[in-house]
Parts: C-alpha cells; structure tokens; sequence
C-alpha cells in the first residue's frame, strides 16, 4: 500500500511535465512544417507562454501533491500507532485477567464459558479451549446441576460473596467463594463469575475448631471459677463449670450480677473492680476478693485478673481465675476475730461511757469524719449532733438506750469538712454482770452512697423505662422481618400437610402449624403492647370454637408438661355456646400464659382449664376461664404485685423461673380490653387458680362438635376408665355420658383387674399409662391375658410415648395427653363403629387442588423482596398447578408489567425501593382499565380494617400472612382474565 501511494506521488507531477513538453514539441512541428509567415512571432510567443504555464501548473500541483501525500501518510501512521497501543493494552489487560488471584469466568446467561483466566485453568484443571466446550453445569456436582436456573439473571446473581461447592476436571469437590455480575455488552448480555478456592481457608477454621474445643475442655476442666469478661460491657463471654455452678449461664450476664449479686459495676474499695484494675495497669492484678456462690453465700477468693489485647495492643477482655480461699480466710479469722472486730471493721464504731462521754472511735470513723482522735475522744456524745435533725430526735434516742433498749435508725451529721454524710446507726448499752450500764456502743454504717444509689436508681428505671419504649419501637418496626420465619413454617407445614401422612404425623404436622399460627399472634399482641397501654388494641370479632381455642393453647404446651410429668387436662361445662364471636387470638394468648406459668411453677400435679359461661342478657354470654395447678402457691402479700408490668413475685422468682413480669400484666389488660377481668385464688404451697372473663355473643345455631344426637353409635356401651388422677377420671365420665355412654371409673390397675374378674363386661377400656401401683402396659397385659374375648384397650399416654411395649399387651389404640375431645371421638367411634361413621364437620386444613390452574389459568406474577416468602408462596402456587414470574420489588413489577400482561399480581406491601402501595398507584395510573391486573396485597400484620384500607389504595384483594392455601385459592378464584 505504502508504494502505490509512493509511486502515484510521482507519476502524477511526472505526467504532466510530459504532457508540457509534447505541447510545446507540438509547437514546434508546426513551425518547422511550415514557412515562415507573419505571424510566426506570435505563435512563438504563445508557445513560450504555455511553456511557462505548464511549468507553473506543475509545481502548483506537485505542491498541492505533496501536502497530500504528507496527510495520508500521517494518517497512516497515526492508524499504526493506534493499532500497536490496543495490541499493547490488550496484552495489559489480559496480562492483568491472568495475574488476579481468583478464578474469574465469563459466561453466557445460560452458563456457556466464553474466556477464562490462568488461575480458573490451574483451580479447575481444564485448559482455557477446555473450558470454552464447558458450562457451568459441568462445573458442579451432579447432585446440585438441579439447582441452577436455565438461564441467570438479575435476581440469581448476587455481588456479595457467597459459600458453595465445585468440582474439578478430575471429579475432586472443593469449596468456594462465588460472587457474579452481570454485564450488558451492546446487546448481548454477560455473566462476571469469580470464584475463590477456600479449601485451605476451611481446613484453618476447622483447626481453630479443634484448638477451640481443646482449649473448651481444658478450660471447662479446671476446679476453681474462671472467666472470660468483656471490658465495655462486663459480660461474661466464656465461663467453666466451676463458675456457673454446672448450670447454664445465661446469655449477657455480668460478672458483678454472677459473683456479687449486684445490678451495677463493683467499684470501691469494699467491692473492687478486677476489670478496672487490670485495664488501669495494663498488667496482671491479683488481691482477695469476696464472691457469692450459687446458693448466694459469701466466699473468699483469691482474685487474678489477665488482660487480653488486641492487634491493636488494646485490652478488650479480661481473665479472670479465682482461687477459693474461704477455709483458710476463716482459720485467720477466728486467731484475729476479737482484734478485728472494732479495729478493722469497716462501720464506724463509737464507744462512751455510762454518761455519755466519748472513750473510743475505731479508724474506720475517723476515715469517714475526717476527725482525729484529738478532736473526738473525751467529747460527749452531743459532739455528734448535727443540726439534720430536732434536739427532741437526740432526746429520744437518749432516753431509749438509757433505758435498756436499743436503737435503730438512720442519722445524718456532718464530717470535719462540714459534708453531709448518712449512717445507718445501731446504738446498745453494754451492762456489767449487774445490769449496770457501763458504756454506750454505736456501730454506724456509711450510707451516704446508698441514698446516692437511690437517686441513681431512680434515673436507671426511668432510663430503662425509655429504653423499653426504644426497644418496643424497634420491634414494632421490625415486625415484618420477625413474622418471615414463621411465615415459613405455616408455610411449609402446609404443604406437607398435602403430602401422604399417618395419622401420628398428620397431628404432629397440625399441632406444629397450630403453635406457629399462635405464635405469630403471640408476637403480633406484644408488639402492640403499647396499643393496647394506650387503649388503641384493635379487637377481632369472629366466630370460633371455644373448645378449639382451649386445645390449641394445650397443645403448644403439652410437651413442656409432658417433660415435668404434669397431667394436663381441661373441661368445658354443658352450658358454654359452643360458638362465639371474639377475639380468639386474644384468648389463646391469655391462656398460653397463664398455662406457662402454671406449668413453670409446677413440678408435680396437674395444670386444669374450665370453662363455663353464664348469660347476661340476649345472646350475650360471659365466659369464665380458670387455670388451676397445684404448683407452688403464691404468698398473700405478694399477689397485688402480680398483675403490674415488669413485677414478679420478688427477685428470686426471676433467677429460678426466668421470666420478664409482663406476661399477666398483658393477659390482664387483654381482659379488661375484651369487656372482663382476672384475679387469682392462691395458698403458698398450695396452688394456684388464676380466673379471667370476657364477654362474647353466642353463634345463633351452632352445633356443639360431637353432638350426641349425631353418634347414636355409642349411646349404651359400657367405658372402663382406670386412671389414678380424679380429674381426669371425671373429665372422662363426663365426656362419656355427654354421648350417652356407660362409664365406669376406678384409680388403679388391682380395682380394674378386681372388677373384670366378678365378671364385669365392658365395651371399651381407657388405660392411663403413668400410675403408680400399676402402669397402664402392665394392666393392658393381665387384662388380654385374663380376658377371652378381646377387650379394646386405649393408653393414655403422654407426647413422648412408649411405644415399643405395645407388643407385650393387646394395645387397640393410643391417646396423647391432654385428651382432645375430636381425638377421642375418632378412636372410640374407630373401636365401637367399623362402617365408616357420620363424623361431625371440624376444622381441617385445606387440601390443595392441583388442577386449579387448568380449571381457572392465570398469568401470576409475584411481587415480594424475601426470599422465604418467595419460596412459600411460588411452592403454594406450583402446588395449585401455576408458573408465577417473580419481581423482587416495585419497580421490577412494574417493569415486568411493561414487558408482558398479567391476569393477577400478588402484591407484597413492605419491600425495597419501591413498596406495594407505591407500586400500585403507578399501575393504576399507567395501564388502561383493559389491561389493569387485579392485585392481591399481602401484608404480614393482618389488623381489623387493613383489608379496606387496602382496597382504597386501588388493590382488588387482600390476603394476610402467614398465607393460608384457602385464602389464596379464595382470591385467585375472584381474579378475572386480561384480555
């Protein structure tokens, strides 16, 4: 190329000085052909002329020409330079792509490798043509290929990075760190992924694992106290055996509540401060100290405090080792006591004599007055008066120990500086062997601090008092994200619900999502704890099941008894509607508590609910509900403090029990919020039975469940119960002849085994499995062996049951304690009634249809940020027989909206960026009423009137969360199709 332009920069001026010359030689031709004429001169001049012309145009343009030339090669040259520097950044760069750490990958959407660095090769084991035949699927186990999506997007990628496994060319699975990005290249998208080889990151943790452990057994090994205390908070952080008294610590405890039963720092002579000390000298303390153990007796310790630093030489926890030195305090103690007793005490001793005169004041009093002996001893003890109090208070005094007597009480007086300083004074008269008064004694113990203290506490409650109002506004706010894993939970029994389950299952199933819906509510009412302070508690009004309400709240206690070897039972009278509308959160959470508490302050016994009504006017009943135990009692004096917030019964019921105070404060306000009361009827020792009333309407026509009109089946047979608790025995009777049966009831296996062999004949046996003179297996056994024709026997057992020597006994069925009314039904209708029996309608969870999407199809998309609530729903969905599209937020639906028509959008209320309610306002106002989906809000705090406030902002439906399979189908039933 560089020669074509050469030559043609030549060729072209050369040209014309050619075509110059024939034009002259022309000229000449012509003159030498021809004679000279007249006009020869002018021809001739005319042909210099045109000599000259030519000659100036040829270097006009062989100017022109050059300058040209000059430009293109400039250009050219420019061009090369410009090519050499992209070959050289691209070299760079690609120098730079090989040379990082990481294994960096680019791929397509669809995990095709389209280039890899050096470190991706040496990590995986493929060369880099290799890797470009590979996708991701090749580069993970088989068992997780499943996994990954056709295609990545926004919502599979994730920037921050996060721990999985691959598999290396030669089969080998190691972990790794993976972060991705995605990249918008002109029109084609790429994916970023960069991968870290964490292996020996994760052998260096599991090491520290094992170092951790050794050092945990070593430390959990030694004899005496040692602990591990934060400076900036005095928690303790890692304490041994030795220290918590072989029982759990709980989490946030400080060292000066473990060791001196004390609410704030030790500080002082008289309590110091290891912490201080060690973070004060930077160096190891070590002095005697005194500890309470854990029945609260003082110790001696010998105290050695540690400091640990940081990487930045700061000291941000403490070792503290503790030797017990109390044997050995007490050996010196008796050889010194006599000595000590007034020199060394730390109260202030004045001694006078029989009128009063100042004869000796210990060193602790001088200390505290500021005095020296000089200044005090031969005074009269009017020297002590300070103008604090009245001549008739000194009076007083006076005349009390000269009498004999002593006194007690508080004095101010005033140090040497004139300070105000407070005692606490124990004044007697020592007598000689007489009954003569010799002397006068007064041990004073300094105050000044306590009363400070006071003050200080004080300002701590109100401080704290804040802090809870803080702290109940946080989680006000947090709500959403607190409700997210029990959403999951519903969520996913659920759908286990509408797998193949047993019986045993299929209740253990019911009773996990029956204590997730309680809970839920539970959290619910005490996020709104100051709602219901400001008496803005919202109430529902809906009809329920009373007895329902009771089992529910048995069930989510039933294991806890179980554990304790507590019966736990309850009975609803004949006279409760068995239908009623209220708040049936509400009163599940009062009895929740209350069966707590019952079952925390019970170790042997029973906890019974009864519930009994009495009408009040109309259909208006007020229902009475008990919780009786037989638990430990509550003293008389102490029952007013009950029912205020954050009181117990006094401090040691909290280091036992546990526990915040506020529970019954809640119950009884909920009480009183739903038109009732609560009082308690309790013996210390004896038990308690806390009592609480609301009042409701009766369901006009409500049948009672198992009614016995409806199981004619088993009125007239004959029910043996042996149970040694007599309550269960007439929860039982009752329950058996409110269906027309025969019961009889006896306490013990003998007294059964006695009856059957007179010949009784009985239908049907119930069997408590835990009594004492004879468990119910043993029973079972003597009855199959004894008995020729085979009596169905029930055990009533608890939730952990003993299954494996059912096979020693003929053992038709079991019941779990407490005995739900629905359970009993179906095993004696089981027993009495082979042919299928009309069983009475309850409550069951929804059964999923799985054809619902070809008998009703929908475009869904799903508008929700939380990746649970994600799951939860599109499982739902699929099982309904739907593909939903998922937006993570406002914007994206909106966005996908654009994209494509949807015939239904469930629209979650709190997310990012933009939320629901925004969300929805823009659709409204955007789409024409053609195309406008119809949108579902969700929200995961369901109160009375959100459904309206919904609707309002332009949503069609309203679902709440946890979401329930019925209210879902209920609302994608009613959406229409976008034509």
């Amino acid at each position: 190329m560089k020669n074509i332009r050469r030559n043609y920069f030549v060729l072209v001026p050369v040209g014309i000085a050619l075509l110059s010359f024939l034009a002259g030689g022309a000229v000449n031709v012509h003159l030498l052909s021809r004679e000279y004429d007249s006009d020869t001169t002018t021809i001739i001049y005319f042909s210099f002329v045109a000599l000259i012309l030519s000659a100036f145009l040829f270097g006009i343009f062989w100017v022109i020409l050059g300058r040209v030339r000059s430009s293109i090669e400039d250009s050219a040259a420019e061009r090369e330079a410009t090519e050499k520097e992209l070959i050289q950044t691209e070299l760079w760069y690609r120098s730079v792509f090989d040379g990082v750490n990481d294994a960096v990958l680019v791929e397509t959407v669809k995990g095709e490798v389209l280039d890899v660095n050096a470190r991706a090769c040496e990590m995986f084991g493929w060369t880099r043509l290799e890797f470009l035949t590979k996708t991701i699927r090749d580069m993970v186990p088989p068992e997780y290929q499943a996994l990954l999506p056709e295609e990545q997007d926004e919502t599979t990628l994730s920037e921050e990075p996060f721990e999985t496994v691959n598999m290396r060319a030669n089969g080998e699975i190691f972990p790794v760190s993976v972060s991705g990005r995605l990249q918008i290249i002109g029109e084609e998208k790429r994916l970023l992924i960069v991968l870290r080889d964490i292996t020996e990151q994760k052998r260096i943790e599991e090491e520290l694992k094992k170092q951790h452990q050794f050092l945990s057994h070593v430390i959990e090994s030694l004899s005496q106290p040692f602990y591990v205390i934060n400076v900036d908070d005095y928690s303790i952080e890692i304490s041994n055996s030795a220290a918590r008294g072989g029982k759990a610590l709980p989490a946030g405890t400080t060292c000066y509540a473990l060791t001196h039963h004390r609410d704030t720092p030790c500080s002082g002579e008289d309590h110091p401060c290891p912490l201080k000390d060690v973070v004060k000298s930077k160096g190891v303390v070590q002095y005697e100290h005194i500890h309470y153990d854990h029945d609260g007796n003082p110790r001696n310790f010998e105290v050695h405090g540690y400091p640990i630093f940081n990487a930045q030489g700061e000291i941000k926890q403490m070792i503290e080792y503790s030797l017990d030195i109390t044997e050995r305090k007490k050996a010196e103690e008796e050889l010194h006591k006599l000595s000590r007793a007034v020199t060394h005490s730390p109260s202030s001793v004045v001694i006078t004599d029989a009128n009063a005169r100042i004869s000796y004041v210990n060193p602790a009093y001088l200390e505290g007055t500021g005095y020296t002996e000089d200044e005090v001893l031969g005074k009269f003890a009017t020297f002590l008066y300070s103008d604090l109090h009245s001549k008739e208070f000194y009076k007083d005094i006076w005349n009390k120990v000269s009498a004999g007597d002593m006194w007690r009480g508080e004095i101010g007086s005033r140090t040497s500086q004139g300070e105000i300083m407070w005692d606490a004074v124990s004044i007697a008269p020592i007598v000689d062997e007489k009954g003569n008064i010799t002397n006068f004694v007064g041990v004073m113990e300094d105050i000044t601090a306590n009363k400070e203290l006071l003050k200080e506490t004080e300002k701590a409650k109100e401080a704290a008092e804040a802090a809870a109002q803080a702290k109940a506004d946080f989680l006000a706010n947090m709500s959403h994200e607190i409700r997210t894993p029990l959403n999951a939970i519903y969520g996913m029994t659920s759908l286990m619900l509408d797998t193949p389950l047993n019986a045993e299952q299929q209740d253990f199933i019911e009773t996990i999502r029956g204590g997730s819906d309680t809970l839920l509510k539970v959290i619910n009412d005490i996020l709104d704890f100051s709602k219901i302070e400001a008496g803005k508690m919202e109430l529902e009004t809906q009809p329920f099941y009373v007895r329902n309400c009771v089992e529910d709240a048995l069930d989510l206690l039933a294991e806890k008894a179980a554990s304790k070897m507590l019966d736990l039972a309850y009975f609803v009278e004949d006279d409760t509607p068995p239908v009623v509308i209220g708040d049936i959160t509400r009163v599940r959470q009062i009895l929740v508590n209350l069966l707590n508490n019952a079952i925390k302050f019970t170790d042997k016994g029973e906890v019974v609910v009864n519930v009994k009504s009495m009408l009040v006017e109309n259909d208006q009943h007020e229902l009475t509900f008990s919780v009786r135990d037989t638990g430990i009692g509550i003293p008389a004096d102490k029952i007013e403090k009950l029912f205020k917030s954050f009181s117990q019964v006094d401090t040691s019921t909290t280091r036992k029990y546990g526990g915040t105070g506020l529970g019954l404060a809640i119950s009884n306000q909920l009480a009183q919020n739903m038109g009732g009361r609560m009082w308690v009827k309790s013996e210390e020792g004896e038990g308690s039975t806390f009592y609480f009333t609301i009042l409701v309407k009766a369901q006009q026509n409500a049948k009672p469940l198992y009614a016995k009109d409806e199981v004619p089946q088993l009125a007239g047979k004959r029910i043996l119960i042996v149970d040694d608790n007599e309550t269960n025995r007439l929860i039982l009777i009752k329950q058996a002849e409110s269906w027309g049966m025969k019961p009889r009831a006896l306490s013990s296996g003998p007294e059964a085994l006695t009856l059957l062999a007179e010949g009784e004949e009985f239908d049907i046996a119930i069997l408590d499995m835990q009594m004492p003179e004879m468990d119910g297996f043993t029973l079972a056994t003597k009855i199959s062996e004894k008995k020729k024709n085979a009596l169905p026997l029930i055990i009533l057992t608890s939730i952990k049951r003993e299954k494996t020597r059912s096979s020693d006994a003929k053992i038709t069925a079991f019941l779990n304690k407490p005995i739900k009314t629905s359970n009993l039904f179906n095993v004696l209708m089981g027993i009495i009634d082979t042919a299928p029996a009309p069983q009475v309608k309850e409550k069951k969870p929804a059964k999923i249809d799985g054809n619902m999407a070809v008998q009703h199809p929908l475009r869904l998309l799903l508008a929700e940020d939380n990746v649970i609530n994600q799951k939860v729903a599109l499982k739902l969905l699929s099982k309904l027989g739907y593909q939903a599209d998922l937006a993570g937020n406002g914007l994206e639906a909106i966005a996908a909206l654009e994209r494509q028509t949807y015939d239904v959008i469930l629209m979650d209320i709190q997310m990012p960026e933009m939320d629901g309610d925004e969300a929805t306002r823009q659709i409204r106002a955007k789409w024409s009423q053609d195309r406008q989906p119809h949108i579902v809000a969700m929200t995961a705090h369901a109160l009375e009137g959100d459904r309206e406030k919904y609707i309002d902002r332009g949503m069609d439906d309203y679902v709440s969360k946890p979401i329930k399979v019925d209210s879902l189908v209920a609302a994608l039933k009613k959406a229409p199709r976008v034509d």
